[in-house]
Formats: structure tokens, C-alpha cells, sequence
């Protein structure tokens, strides 16, 4: 009886440790999806707009998306970081390289 209190007590106190750590991970929801006909997920077309990717759901990740032409947010809150520069839009913005430098994204952070 007394080894079975034991192994009980051990048992939920690490589960109690494990519940615990949980919420301290960054978990990253962010997923990439079909844009389709929708204009409200994070839109970014590269290869001078002949490609397009779409992203969904608030995190972050880093990503490797060259020639990048346009960003737009749809309907969320965007930071991210574009030829070594850090940017933020607000929602139903977007970001043109009216330049053409086609610079590479490396980060993506959706609220």
C-alpha cells in the first residue's frame, strides 16, 4: 500500500511538472494553406506575382521565400523580416517592391 501512494504521488507530480513547462513552449500554429479566391490570409507573391503562398493562423517561422514582389496581411496583424530588414503591417495592408530588388523573406510572424 504504502509503494502504490508512492508511485502515485511521483506520478502526479510529474504530470503537475509537465502541465507546468507546457504553456512556457512557443508553440507555432502558423501554417501555410491554399490561397484559393480569399483575400483575409497573409499573401505573398514572388517571382514577379507569377507565384503566390498564403499563411494562416497567428506564430511564427522562419521561412526561405526568394524574390518576393509583394506582402500583404489580409486580415491580420504581420511582422516579418524582408531583405534583412524587420517590418510590420497592420491589417488589409500591403508591401510592394516597386523597385524590383526581389529581396528573400526569412521570417514571418502572424498575431
Amino acid at each position: 500500500m504504502k509503494n502504490t501512494l508512492k508511485r502515485i504521488a511521483v506520478t502526479a507530480a510529474a504530470a503537475a511538472a509537465v502541465t507546468a513547462l507546457a504553456p512556457m513552449s512557443s508553440a507555432s500554429a502558423i501554417s501555410r494553406t491554399d490561397c484559393g479566391n480569399r483575400t483575409d490570409f497573409v499573401k505573398i507573391s514572388n517571382y514577379g506575382g507569377t507565384q503566390s503562398l498564403c499563411y494562416a493562423n497567428a506564430g511564427e517561422r522562419s521561412v526561405h521565400i526568394y524574390k518576393v514582389n509583394r506582402l500583404s496581411s489580409g486580415n491580420n496583424r504581420v511582422e516579418f523580416i524582408l531583405g534583412g530588414k524587420r517590418y510590420y503591417l497592420d491589417k488589409n495592408r500591403s508591401i510592394v517592391d516597386v523597385e524590383g530588388l526581389d529581396q528573400e523573406l526569412t521570417w514571418i510572424k502572424i498575431y
